[in-house]
């Protein structure tokens, strides 16, 4: 489950003023196939839907930005990013439970 505010933040990440809400599903859509990469990529699933943690949030929005890009450097390079905060969280994460 996606809450309207994270849903509002991701919208503003990804420049789009629609209220359409074919496009509202695809952006949560798009949180929802997020969480579970990170979740697949090693970070924990509680982690992964947190709505508050500001680190989560910033992959969420490499990642939506990714689907969004305008052309192909901005997908490329979003996702380069999302890839490296992903890495970052699981990393801090792991040192956190030792």
């Amino acid at each position: 489950m996606v809450s309207a505010e994270y849903l509002e933040k991701i919208k503003f990440a990804v420049r789009t003023v629609s209220t359409d809400d074919k496009v509202m599903a695809e952006i949560e859509d798009i949180i929802e196939e997020c969480r579970a990469d990170m979740v697949n990529k090693g970070v924990d699933e509680d982690i992964a839907k947190d709505e508050f943690n500001y680190s989560v949030l910033g992959c969420v929005r490499s990642f939506a930005r990714s689907r969004f890009g305008i052309d192909a450097n901005d997908i490329q390079l979003n996702m380069q990013d999302y890839r490296l905060q992903v890495d970052e969280l699981r990393k801090a994460v792991r040192n956190e439970d030792t």
